[in-house]
């Protein structure tokens, strides 16, 4: 039998892990109407099916009912690649976050940390944080499956500056990036576990970046340009995760 990969042309489809386990499922209501009202597609059509857990399978929708359909063949389950990247970003306004959460998920991110620093511009509630936490798992279940993947990025709750800090040491590596940063960020290689930060639209306050390096961070530039905050989240998760050499580690731990 020739193997079959995600990058197979066959629209994907959201399935949870424990109805992708069964022989024949139904996919959630969301995917249904998607299916059969959005793209209108039949019942003998092949799709692929993910589950977010890096797990996927060939699938054939059934006849018996919508939204119905039947394993044909499972996927080799997709493996991290080069390492588990966490993007920190301090929350933006509108919906530059949005933007951040959806490239850098088509690049391979697996987790979003959003925080609140010294100039971040938007004030959370608990309301308000639920609803856009929520938001922001539907944005990376939709580029999951448009990047061609079955790892979902998982979204965690805002976290203030200082939760942040204490979360530092817990990585391999920790990058925080600000154009006065002498050293260029480079691809990481040889770790498991990675955090990129990236700060607000008003940059660092007095004493967040020397309080980021002091708990284990390396400061780093994009270089000379100007990004906006979205546009320098997604530069340097594609830079970050570009591979690399063992000595590009170094210092990093």
């Amino acid at each position: 039998m020739i193997s079959v990969t995600l990058r197979d042309t066959a629209r994907r489809f959201y399935a949870p892990p424990e109805s992708l386990a069964l022989p024949i499922f139904r996919f959630p209501p969301d995917e249904e109407r998607h299916i059969f009202q959005v793209l209108r597609l039949v019942p003998g059509t092949e799709v692929i099916a993910v589950d977010g857990a890096g797990n996927a399978a060939r699938v054939v929708l059934e006849e018996g009912g919508r939204g119905c359909a039947r394993v044909i063949e499972r996927l080799a389950p997709e493996r991290v690649a080069p390492f588990h990247l966490t993007v920190a970003s301090a929350l933006l306004r509108g919906r530059s976050l949005d933007d951040v959460v959806e490239r850098c998920t088509e690049l391979g991110a697996l987790a979003f940390q959003p925080f609140v620093s010294e100039r971040t511009v938007v004030a959370p509630t608990a309301g308000a944080s639920l609803k856009r936490r929520g938001r922001y798992g539907r944005l990376a279940l939709s580029a999951m499956k448009v990047a061609g993947s079955a790892l979902c990025p998982e979204i965690l709750p805002v976290a203030t500056w200082g939760d942040l800090l204490l979360r530092i040491p817990r990585f391999d590596a920790a990058l925080i990036c600000d154009g006065s940063a002498p050293r260029p960020l480079r691809p990481v290689a040889r770790a498991e576990r990675v955090l990129l930060v990236i700060g607000p639209e008003g940059g660092w306050a007095a004493g967040e970046l020397e309080a980021a390096v002091e708990s284990g961070a390396v400061a780093v530039n994009l270089g000379a340009r100007n990004l906006r905050a979205a546009t320098a989240a997604a530069a340097a998760t594609a830079i970050v995760l570009s591979g690399g050499r063992e000595e590009d580690l170094k210092g990093l731990r």
